[in-house]
């Protein structure tokens, strides 16, 4: 099956008013008029405070959803709504920390884990760790360590918890008799970030049972017993998939060098033997390839594959069968394989259109009720309970409120052309009722950058900036993830070069075409886009106003430092030599493409920002550049946020941040 996508045009826009929780959403004669736009873009908190609902989840027999909730002032809950009273009850809230990532291991239980805290430099109160609750709040065990106080006054009867840094698996087919799977790293054969001991952890008892697995896996399937039957083993430069086959061993299918074409990864196992994987298999674009265990062969042709992109699957599953792929092109969508789940597909989209929507069905019964994420790229997102046998469609809640559709932008997906001649996919969005000429420009570059892409779709930096006035360019320059291999690779070793051009030529090409000024233009990103940021200043000055870089790499000799760095062993000795440089043969060009070795080539208003408990890029890259430009450089501002990891976490961070920016951007494009 090959799969299409929306090329070069915006989804419409849909009219629907905000409506109350639980809400029905009423189409057609009955809606009523929309209002006219309000007088005023939303304000800074609108946009970043923590979202009123974040994440919603049906339970495995669809008779509950599982929702976290924020609010201001408060911190961010974990809550249960009965289908049948749709009440939410709080399951877990805490009033020092945030309710982090969370999932359901049963019909009536779920784990979470938190959202770690600092309360002063070099000192962790708390790390993620891992509970346990029933969906009526009883029955709450902690599971995993967080090196803090304890959350709860009962004794753990004796049990150790697991180790600080053991972590949830989240399997296309999970277990769901309370119990479910986890990983520890650097428990395998040496002390290394790149090995696992893989376990079954019973939630209500906290006994970790462990399984025998390959000694080099990273990557688990399991069959619907539970019992482990596919993994991918990365050792030094190799990566394989290996199968079990009945009698218990272990059967590689796929044997490759790391970081080249074609690449497998294991997701799902049916029923039937067909193990679903994901990768491009020899051609150019990563699709869906089914292997069949009871045969031992490949399908002649992939399941699902597109001649643009890769695809990035995610595998729906219910009552132990595939039913759906999602899958990502210029945005989201969903290829059913149920009629029935394809039905109700339509008819969601066809009283939400213009949206993304996204289906989150039951795991173990045929659905009566169905969870429906939506969003679109002026609309954040909301969450729906439709009903199948009724058509019925009931709003349960959103994540942003005041945010009004006809004030935010319209994001397309387009291509130019790159000085060499490659295509550079990009998504560029314009601000409201403002005419597509002259206006000043954002370039707002993705981290990562390998792996990483954009999508079409709300975006809070993005829709935020186009409130301001400014079009947003969002380059998916080479080296990014999704759009084949042959692109990803043009990007290998071309930090500050190839990839500094591409976003250079985007914003070249956006001048050329009259829809900004040249001389209001700024450049912008985090982590990697962060240092692209500083880069486009170094390289660049005759283009850019003024930079915004949060989160960035300066140095990139401290990349592959075991002392500086946050990735792990295979990444660290065998990926950053060959896609970013060799510390000793690329040592030259590593320096001349680091922004702390240029600083006295940055002529540009610079905001810098970092946070001081980012582990992935340590805050130690911002303050050699800061030392550097601090006292010299007209118009650099720098902020350290002290609780802040790789990213914003906090809101206060978050508002604080953006309100920055704002100024800063008024400061340096508000006149030519």
């Amino acid at each position: 099956m090959n799969v299409a996508h929306r090329a070069l045009r915006a989804r419409p826009l849909p009219a629907l008013a905000w409506l109350a929780l639980a809400c029905p959403v009423t189409t057609g004669a009955q809606e009523a008029a929309p209002p006219p736009p309000s007088p005023a873009p939303p304000t800074v908190e609108q946009f970043f405070g923590d979202a009123l609902l974040s994440e919603a989840r049906i339970s495995p027999d669809g008779m509950s959803i599982a929702l976290r909730i924020g609010a201001k002032d408060r911190h961010v809950v974990l809550a249960v709504l009965p289908i049948s009273t749709l009440q939410p009850t709080v399951v877990a809230g805490y009033a020092e920390q945030d309710v982090g990532r969370f999932q359901w291991v049963g019909a009536h239980r779920l784990v979470y884990d938190l959202v770690p805290k600092l309360v002063d430099a070099g000192h962790v109160e708390s790390r993620s760790g891992l509970f346990g609750v029933n969906d009526d709040g009883r029955e709450t065990r902690k599971l995993v360590e967080t090196f803090g106080k304890s959350y709860f006054s009962q004794p753990d009867f004796g049990r150790p918890l697991l180790p600080i840094n053991t972590t949830p698996l989240e399997p296309a087919s999970p277990p769901t008799d309370n119990t479910l799977f986890v990983v520890e790293p650097g428990k395998v054969e040496r002390r290394s970030a790149d090995y696992f001991a893989l376990s079954r952890l019973d939630t209500m008892t906290g006994r970790a049972t462990p399984i025998d697995s390959p000694p080099h896996a990273q990557e688990f399937v399991f069959d619907a017993s539970g019992a482990l039957r596919a993994v991918r083993s990365v050792e030094d430069n190799r990566v394989q998939v290996l199968v079990r086959d009945p009698q218990g061993e272990w059967k590689s299918i796929d044997d490759r060098e790391l970081f080249v074409a074609g690449g497998l990864h294991p997701r799902f196992l049916g029923k039937d033997g067909r193990l679903y994987l994901v990768g491009g298999r020899g051609s150019k674009f990563g699709s869906v390839q089914v292997y069949d265990t009871n045969r031992g062969e490949f399908a002649d042709k992939p399941l699902l594959a597109s001649d643009e992109f890769d695809i990035a699957p995610q595998f729906v599953i219910s009552q132990g069968r595939l039913v759906g792929v999602r899958y990502l092109t210029d945005s989201l969508y969903t290829a059913w394989t149920d009629p029935v789940l394809q039905k109700a597909q339509e008819a969601v989209d066809r009283r939400l259109p213009g949206r993304v929507n996204v289906i989150d069905v039951p795991r173990l019964v045929a659905p009566e009720n169905v969870l429906v994420e939506s969003f679109a790229d002026r609309l954040p997102y909301s969450y729906y309970l439709y009903n199948l046998a009724a058509d019925r469609l009931t709003l349960i809640g959103s994540s942003h409120n005041g945010i009004d559709p006809r004030r935010m932008g319209k994001t397309y997906f387009i291509h130019y052309k790159a000085r060499d001649g490659l295509q550079i996919p990009a998504y560029i969005t314009f601000p409201a009722g403002r005419e597509r000429k002259a206006l000043p420009l954002v370039v707002l570059v993705h981290g990562g950058p390998f792996f990483i892409r954009d999508g079409w779709g709300w975006d809070p930096e993005v829709q935020f900036l186009a409130s301001r006035g400014y079009v947003v360019l969002q380059p998916e320059y080479r080296g990014s993830g999704g759009f084949g291999f042959e692109h990803f690779h043009a990007g290998w070793k071309q930090w500050g070069l190839a990839m500094q051009n591409d976003l250079a030529d985007g914003a070249r090409w956006a001048i050329g075409e009259g829809l900004v000024d040249p001389r209001r233009i700024c450049i912008a990103g985090s982590s990697y886009g962060g240092y692209a940021a500083i880069m486009g200043l170094i390289n660049d000055p005759d283009l850019y106003r003024c930079g915004v870089a949060y989160a960035a790499v300066t140095d990139l000799r401290l990349l592959g430092s075991w002392a500086w760095s946050g990735f792990g062993d295979a990444y660290r000795n065998y990926g950053l030599p060959r896609l970013v440089g060799d510390p000793e043969a690329d040592a030259d060009q590593l320096r001349r493409t680091s922004p702390v070795e240029n600083a006295d080539r940055i002529r540009r208003p610079l905001l810098l920002a970092h946070g001081a408990f980012d582990s992935r890029v340590p805050v130690i890259h911002a303050e050699r550049l800061r030392e550097k430009l601090e006292g010299r450089l007209p118009g650099f501002e720098w902020v350290r946020y002290p609780e802040e990891p790789h990213g914003w976490v906090h809101p206060e961070a978050r508002i604080d941040f953006w309100s920055r920016v704002e100024r800063f951007l008024a400061a340096n494009l508000s006149t030519p």
